[in-house]
This record gives C-alpha cells, sequence and structure tokens, in this order.
C-alpha cells in the first residue's frame, strides 16, 4: 500500500499543474449500494447456498462497460432488501479518485445487470449486521469466522444443511429401519432465537432485525449474561456435587429411582 502511494505521488509531481486526478490512482474510497439484485441465483432452490455472493456481484459488475477498471478494496456485501424475500442489495467499496471525481457519472443511474436493472447510489449509512454462512451466528461474516467445518442451519451439528438427513444425529436411529424414507421429521431448532425454523430463516427474529445494528448490541449483550448465568449454574452445581460425601450420593441416586 505504501509502495503504491508513493508511485502516484512520484506520477502526480511530473503531472502538470491541475491534472493531478490521475483516473487511474485510487486515492479514496466510495462506498456504494446496488440496488434490485435477486436474492437469490435460482428460481427455484432457496438454499443458503443459492444466495447471492459477493464475488457473483463483482462478476455481474464486470460485464458492465461503464464499469471496466474499477477496483473493489474488499469483497462486497449482499443483505436481503428491507421488507422483501426475494431481492437483495449489495455493498460495494470502491478505488476512486482523490477528489472523488471518478464515481460521479456512474453513481444515481440505472444499470441493466444479470437481467435486472440496477441502481447505483452512494451508501449513507452501513446499518446491516452481517450473518456467517458457516456457524449462522451474526455480527461477523463467513470469511472471518473461526470455525473450519460448516454447521446446519437446522439443528447447528457439524455438517452441511444439505446432507442433514445423512448425519443428522436426532435421525441416527430412524437412518437403521428399512421404512426410513430420508425425511427429516423433528422439529428445527434456531440456533439464534431457539424458534421452529432453520437459522438462516426469514422467520428469525435476528433476521427481521439485520438492518438494526443497535438491536443486534443489545441482543448480543444480554444473550453473553445468560450465557454467564448458565456457566455459574453449572459450576456451582458441580461444586456442590463434589461437596457431598459418598453416603449422600448413594441416598440421592436410591430416592431417585
Amino acid at each position: 500500500m505504501l509502495i503504491r502511494e508513493s508511485l502516484y505521488k512520484a506520477l502526480e509531481a511530473e503531472l502538470p499543474e491541475g491534472d493531478s486526478d490521475m483516473p487511474n490512482a485510487p486515492q479514496s474510497v466510495a462506498q456504494l449500494i446496488l440496488k434490485g439484485f435477486d436474492y437469490y441465483t435460482s428460481h427455484y432452490n432457496k438454499r443458503p447456498e443459492d444466495i447471492l455472493t459477493g464475488d457473483q456481484v463483482i462478476e455481474a459488475m464486470g460485464s458492465v462497460d461503464q464499469f471496466h477498471g474499477l477496483e473493489c478494496v474488499r469483497k462486497p456485501a449482499v443483505v436481503r432488501s428491507r421488507g422483501s424475500k426475494d431481492m437483495a442489495v449489495a455493498f460495494v467499496d470502491v478505488w476512486n479518485s482523490k477528489t472523488g471525481s471518478r464515481m460521479k457519472d456512474l453513481v444515481n443511474k440505472v444499470y441493466h445487470i444479470r437481467g435486472r436493472l440496477i441502481k447505483v447510489e452512494y451508501a449513507r449509512q452501513r446499518e446491516f449486521v452481517p450473518q456467517c454462512q458457516k456457524c449462522w451466528k451474526w455480527n461477523h461474516g463467513t470469511s472471518r469466522c473461526c470455525l473450519s467445518h460448516q454447521l446446519c442451519a437446522r439443528c447447528g451439528q457439524p455438517h452441511m444443511t444439505k446432507n442433514h438427513t445423512a448425519f443428522a444425529m436426532c435421525c441416527g436411529a430412524a437412518r437403521k429401519r428399512e421404512d426410513w424414507t430420508g425425511e427429516c421429521k423433528h422439529e428445527i431448532k434456531c440456533i439464534n432465537c431457539k424458534g421452529n425454523h432453520t437459522a438462516d430463516s426469514s422467520k428469525c427474529t435476528y433476521k427481521r432485525h439485520q438492518n438494526n445494528i443497535s438491536w443486534h448490541d443489545q441482543r448480543r449483550a444480554t444473550d453473553m449474561v445468560i450465557e454467564k448465568e448458565k456457566r455459574d449454574n453449572r459450576h456451582r452445581t458441580i461444586h456442590q456435587a463434589r461437596q457431598l460425601d459418598d453416603e449422600q450420593i448413594i441416598e440421592i441416586s436410591s430416592s431417585s429411582e
């Protein structure tokens, strides 16, 4: 980064006065929002792996002549449009010229991208919370997840969602029966709100508040307090059990039978 800036400064010194705003010199960052994408890339499947990705947004932008030569600062973030189940917006950060003149002719216009009319605007405020597509927790993206394996959006166990019936513990006994149909009939439990839906479902209260950062901050603080209380209770129970002598342990076990 420092080498690139030094090269640009050296080139600017050789330019006539007034020409320092080079079209290919990324001196600032333009935060854009692209509106009008389909949230799912397939009209027939609505699986997590069918959700539009940042890489697909970059590829789609490359098909527009006006966007040729643009360089993204980071992978675009794709979120569902507020109040919609099948539309998405993409937050894209691109390198801009020093004065911002490079993007002035590209924003506030509509482009034909991926068969849709996509409007490009400046992003005023980043009011959304990312959900990891690996562990299904909130407040971090997939690329920043600490897990090295995929978790199931149905049960939270270490396997891909599409392989739930093949590896889920809840279906272990059913898979051994001859009349096994390959369909999980057990109740789904969201790993976030504990509701009867998958972790990526639009029914989830976390998902409904995806555009509300303050709500997620408050909920995360509450969840941390609850988890701390659970840990303290477990430690307290273990400590009390260790204080019991052998006669008390035998008495408890016999009375429970």
